[in-house]
């Protein structure tokens, strides 16, 4: 009987610890939530489309897209206090041809009223010094440079009239591959989030391709096809990054689910 007792002494500060444990786990789990940011390709007002479909910049100047694609980094929270939540590891690729792509979930935010939203479009210096690495900064996905061991921030690639071309061929080659440090561009967006038990928000943010050309509130940077057309990083490469900062993208409405 001594030895039953004495077995049970034993175990009981173990199973409570165990218990204890559980409860912590638990409470840690109900503290935090989600936000998830679905990422519509447009162009103007329209849905982007890869069928040959040609749009209009606002200097008449046509376009058509076959592809278009860019990498979401380092995504913040800012609190009703104004303090911020920098989610770790958020590193997210938007591939506009690869529909599951568009669905971006920041995980184990913790729960708390905020003000607005920002991520990075692009790699941050250190990660993007650091070699190729895995998930959505695998070199698989078509957004890495070999030569320089750095990343392409956004591609857009297609075909243009004015774009410079063969007699023989009735448009010219697009493209532009934006990388470097130096061209990463924050985005900020001042949306009121609740993050709560239950709740997981989601922004529904448009990128619009044709913001990568027009730039409304400074005309020197806006693009002609004539003359840029084809940009692989180098000196052109931070105008068309403070293109899409200044207008590419734009939240449509939150649900708060």
């Amino acid at each position: 009987m001594k030895r039953y007792f004495r077995a049970w002494a034993l175990l009981g500060p173990l199973a409570a610890l165990a218990a204890s444990g559980c409860k912590k786990d638990e409470a840690a789990g109900a503290d935090t939530g989600s936000v998830s940011l679905e990422m519509a390709a447009v162009v103007g007002t329209a849905p982007l489309a890869f069928d040959g479909t040609s749009y209009a910049k606002a200097d008449g100047q046509t376009f058509k897209v076959t592809k278009f694609k860019y990498l979401v980094s380092n995504v913040k929270l800012t609190r009703a206090d104004g303090t911020v939540y920098a989610a770790p590891e958020s590193y997210y690729l938007v591939d506009a041809a690869q529909p599951a792509t568009a669905h971006l979930v920041v995980p184990n935010v913790p729960l708390a009223a905020y003000t607005g939203l920002s991520f990075v479009v692009g790699v941050d210096p250190l990660r993007n010094t650091a070699g190729a690495q895995t998930g959505a900064l695998d070199p698989n996905n078509d957004l890495y440079w070999d030569w320089t061991a750095g990343y392409v921030f956004l591609k857009m690639e297609g075909t243009s009239p004015q774009a410079p071309h063969a007699a023989a061929a009735a448009e010219g080659g697009l493209r532009f591959h934006i990388g470097d440090n130096g061209t990463q561009r924050t985005i900020t967006f001042t949306t009121p989030l609740v993050v709560a038990a239950g709740h997981a928000p989601a922004l529904h943010v448009q990128a619009n391709v044709q913001a990568l050309f027009d730039n409304a509130a400074t005309a020197s940077k806006n693009v002609d096809f004539s003359k840029m057309s084809d940009v692989m990083g180098g000196a052109n490469a931070p105008t068309v990054a403070d293109n899409y900062a200044a207008g590419m993208f734009t939240v449509s409405r939150v649900d708060a689910n």
